[in-house]
């Protein structure tokens, strides 16, 4: 879920992110090691191809960063929207 909101922010918008911005983003704090930092970088990597893999982002040609596709938009709105609503709130829109 982490991920998914910080992928949604307005500031990716028009530039797109990288795999350095949502490092700064999900692990705010300094790393111990370069090891930690190298294992949490491979972290977000495998994550990024699991997004491309489902059509939720798409790589920006000759350059290392990713924009939301409209599906992707779509998609992770009604993740994150899913938080905040209740079970009584969806019981009301289904009947």
């Amino acid at each position: 879920m982490e991920l998914f909101s910080t992928i949604n922010r307005g500031e990716f918008v028009i530039n797109g992110f990288s795999n350095k911005d949502i490092l700064s983003h999900l692990f705010p704090q300094k790393f111990s090691s370069i090891q930690d930092k190298r294992r949490a970088s491979s972290k977000i990597t495998r994550m990024i191809s699991m997004l491309r893999a489902h059509g939720l982002i798409r790589k920006i040609t000759k350059r290392y960063r990713y924009h939301l596709t409209t599906k992707g938009r779509e998609i992770l709105a009604a993740i994150l929207q899913c938080q905040h609503i209740t079970l009584q709130q969806l019981n009301d829109i289904a009947a």
